[in-house]
C-alpha cells in the first residue's frame, strides 16, 4: 500500500470514527433525561477555571448532564464524562461510579481496587481542562499522556480546594490513568511478573496468559496498585514544581479528535466500538 493509499485510509478511519461517536452522542444529547448547562451553571468549577485559565473562554462549550443508563445504552461504558473535540460539547454522567463487568478475577480485583465513587463536578473540572486545552490549541494536546497528564495535574488545585488530601486524590481521581502508565511499562509489568512467580508469559496464548494473572491476581493487583500509587504522588510533585502557571502556546497541529474520557486509561475502547 503507497504512502498515500495509507493516509487516505487512516483518514477515513478517523471520520467514521468521529460520525459513530457524535452519533452516539446527539442520542445522549436527545434523550428526555438529559439537562443542558454550561460552566456558569457551577460556579465553583467557573470562579477555578478563570483564575487558573484566564486567557482561555470555555464559556460556550455547552455541559449535558445525563443519567449513566443514558450514558450506557450509547456505549459511553465506564466513562464518567468526556470532552468530544469535534462536537466541542462535554457529556457528564449525573452520578458518577463507573463500573464494567469484570470477566476474570484479576479484573475484578483491579476494579475494586481502582473504582471510587466520585463527585460529578470532579469530573467536570478534568473535562472542561481538555476543552481548555483544546481552545487554547495548547502545545501536546495531540499526544494522549502528555495531555492527560497536563489536565490530571491542573485539576490538583480544584481538589485541594474542596480539602481533599493527596491521598484521596490520587486514590479517587488519579489512580486508573497511572494503572494505565504501569500496564504500558512493558519493562516494569516484567518485574511485576517475574517477582509474581509468573515466567515465560511471551509465548502464551491470551487465554494461558490470563488464566495466570487471574491465579496471582491477589499477588499483582496490590504490587500493580502501589507503583501507580505512587506514580500519581510523582505527578503531583512535579506539578507543585514546575506545573503551576504553565502557558498555553499554540500550536498548528491538530489535535486527535476522538473524545479524551475521564477514564479512558481503563475503557477507552468502549468509545470506539
Amino acid at each position: 500500500m503507497h504512502h498515500y493509499q495509507m493516509l487516505k485510509k487512516i483518514d477515513s478511519t478517523k471520520k467514521q470514527m468521529r460520525a459513530e461517536v457524535e452519533e452516539r452522542a446527539n442520542k445522549v444529547v436527545k434523550h428526555a433525561t438529559t439537562a443542558k448547562k454550561s460552566i456558569v451553571d457551577f460556579p465553583l468549577i467557573s470562579s477555578y477555571i478563570i483564575q487558573k485559565f484566564p486567557e482561555v473562554d470555555v464559556s460556550h462549550i455547552p455541559i449535558y448532564v445525563s443519567h449513566s443508563s443514558v450514558m450506557d445504552r450509547q456505549k459511553f461504558k465506564g466513562v464518567g464524562g468526556c470532552f468530544i473535540p469535534h462536537m466541542e460539547i462535554i457529556l457528564v454522567r449525573s452520578s458518577i461510579h463507573c463500573h464494567v463487568k469484570a470477566t476474570n478475577k484479576f479484573d475484578r480485583l483491579m476494579q475494586e481496587a481502582t473504582n471510587a465513587k466520585i463527585d460529578m463536578e470532579d469530573v467536570l473540572v478534568h473535562e472542561l481542562i481538555h476543552a481548555v486545552s483544546h481552545v487554547a490549541n495548547r502545545d501536546g494536546r495531540s499526544f494522549k499522556n502528555n495531555e492527560e497528564e497536563f489536565v490530571y495535574t491542573n485539576c490538583v488545585d480544584f481538589y485541594r480546594q474542596k480539602g481533599i488530601s493527596n491521598e484521596r486524590i490520587v486514590e479517587d481521581n488519579f489512580l486508573p490513568f497511572c494503572v494505565e502508565n504501569v500496564y504500558a511499562d512493558t519493562s516494569l509489568m516484567r518485574s511485576v511478573y517475574y517477582r509474581c512467580g509468573i515466567v515465560g508469559a511471551e509465548g502464551c496464548s491470551v487465554t494461558d496468559f490470563n488464566k495466570m494473572l487471574s491465579k496471582r491476581a491477589s499477588h499483582l493487583v496490590p504490587q500493580i496498585v502501589l507503583l501507580a500509587k505512587n506514580m500519581g504522588f510523582q505527578m503531583i510533585e512535579l506539578y507543585e514544581k514546575y506545573g503551576r502557571g504553565v502557558v498555553l502556546v499554540a500550536d498548528e497541529a491538530d489535535a486527535t479528535q476522538i473524545p479524551t474520557t475521564r477514564f479512558s486509561c481503563l475503557n477507552f475502547e468502549d468509545m470506539e466500538e
